[in-house]
């Protein structure tokens, strides 16, 4: 998966999900954006607002866990920087 990040002015959190056809074919994709939709559901009340984030699915997607995918989501948005501070998740 890859997460684009960008700030923007409308101080407005916007999330962006897609899967190409290098996923697969439509049910692989569709699976890939549910599985991603499903794990930002938990972080969205933690982002801070004024971002545009981008979710791209990507081929390994298709074939993975949901524990994986809440676990490189979990990283990526820790790396990234948006979420709210003084906020601490239990994946330690």
């Amino acid at each position: 998966m890859v997460m684009v990040v960008c700030s923007n002015e409308i101080e407005a959190l916007r999330i962006g999900v897609v899967a190409g056809r290098v996923v697969g074919n439509a049910v692989h994709r569709n699976r890939a954006k549910r599985l991603l939709r499903q794990a930002i559901q938990p972080y969205l009340k933690l982002i801070s607002p004024g971002w545009d984030i981008l979710l791209i699915a990507r081929q390994p997607l298709a074939g993975a866990t949901f524990s994986r995918v809440e676990q490189v989501l979990a990283t990526q948005l820790h790396r990234s920087k948006v979420l709210l501070s003084g906020e601490r998740q239990s994946d330690d």
